[in-house]
Parts: structure tokens; C-alpha cells; sequence
């Protein structure tokens, strides 16, 4: 299985990577590549689908968090969790078995127990795994629509 995010901030898309973790968990990855918030579906699509190409294979666990989550968090344009949390809303992407799936989370906040993403089983979308950049972009914002929570 492959994974990405895009996660939308008031400023920025910002579209990366996800790898597993040798402990089995999943870690955003490097590269880390900001768009414009009005950027066309089909520069949208081809950042997804490149980053889901960079998203095989695992990641060392981190031992310094802060050191590890420092390119995201700049790339986000934030100095902190709670900052990237706050104002962001995000769709997790996975592309397996000749489909891609598009998922939108509530914005639980970086507070309660319950924080961080949560994906919004009732409203995923799916793709051909061989979509063009166009229509992946599309779904992707389509999906982005349904993100519900603190943002």
C-alpha cells in the first residue's frame, strides 16, 4: 500500500509522503511540497501521485521527534504540533489494489485525548489507481470539502 496526505492550511496545500516506521506505524516523510491554495487540479494530482511514488519502503523509528518533525512543520509554515493542528484540515490518501482512496478526517484539535486526524469512514472517495493528475486533483479537493472539525 502506498500513502500520502494533503493538508490545508489557510496559506498552503501541503502534500507529502507517508512511510511505515520499522515499529509498523505510519510517519509523514520528506519530500514535503507546499502549494498554493489555488493551485489547478492537475499540479495538485501529479504532487499526490508523485508523492505516493516516494511512499514504499520504512523509515528508521525517530529517536528526536523534534528533530524529525521540523521539515513538516516548517514546510506547514508552523513552529509547532498545535500550530499545524490548528486551522488545518486534511485528506489521507491511499492508492492499493488498482484504486486510490481519498479520505477526509475531522480536525479533532491538539488538546483532548482524542487529538490529532481522524479519517470520516462515511465519506471516502476512490480513484482508478490509473487516474491522471487532473482527476486525482479533483478528488482530492472534492474530498477535502467533506474535512470537518477545528479548522
Amino acid at each position: 500500500m502506498l500513502r500520502a496526505n494533503l493538508l490545508s492550511r489557510t496559506d498552503r496545500l501541503l502534500v507529502y509522503p507517508e512511510r511505515r516506521a520499522d515499529a509498523g506505524f505510519w510517519l509523514g516523510v520528506e519530500p514535503f511540497m507546499a502549494l498554493p491554495t489555488n493551485s489547478e487540479f492537475e499540479t495538485i494530482g501529479a504532487a499526490i501521485l508523485s508523492a505516493l511514488g516516494k511512499s514504499s519502503g520504512t523509515e528508521r523509528d525517530p529517536t528526536n521527534w523534534n528533530e524529525f518533525n521540523r521539515p513538516r512543520l516548517a514546510a506547514a509554515g508552523v513552529k509547532t504540533e498545535a500550530a499545524f493542528q490548528r486551522g488545518s484540515n486534511m485528506v489521507s490518501i491511499e492508492m492499493n489494489a488498482g484504486r486510490i482512496r481519498f479520505s477526509p478526517n475531522h480536525n479533532n484539535g491538539s488538546k483532548a485525548e482524542s487529538k490529532g486526524f481522524s479519517v470520516i469512514e462515511s465519506e471516502v472517495l476512490f480513484a482508478p489507481a490509473s487516474a491522471e493528475p487532473f482527476q486525482v486533483g479533483r478528488a482530492a479537493m472534492a474530498t477535502l470539502l467533506k474535512c470537518t472539525g477545528e479548522a
